[in-house]
């Protein structure tokens, strides 16, 4: 059964559930408490957040080059590039 509330003025001290009565004293406590922890777990995550993006001084690091070889060159390694099907005269080929 869900509770009901049911706002009888402006003001959030005069909330009262479906049978009339108001919140008592250690609910309401219980509802600061709980936003209030919540609005500080989001501020500590946000801190926490900007905390870990320093940005770090001096010049990046650049990435290798990498070579590109076309098969009529000699960087090219037919066993690990291309097609891996080696020409006939490769010793590594048996005839």
């Amino acid at each position: 059964m869900s509770t009901r509330i049911r706002v009888t003025g402006d003001s959030p001290h005069n909330r009262r559930d479906e049978r009339g009565s108001k919140p008592s004293c250690f609910q309401r406590l219980g509802e600061l408490l709980g936003f209030a922890g919540i609005v500080a777990v989001t501020a500590v995550a946000a801190l926490a957040g900007l905390a870990g993006c320093k940005p770090v001084n001096g010049s990046p690091e650049r990435a290798p080059v990498s070579v590109q070889c076309n098969e009529d060159e000699p960087c090219w390694d037919c066993h690990t590039m291309g097609n891996r099907r080696c020409g006939l005269d490769d010793p590594a080929v048996k005839r």
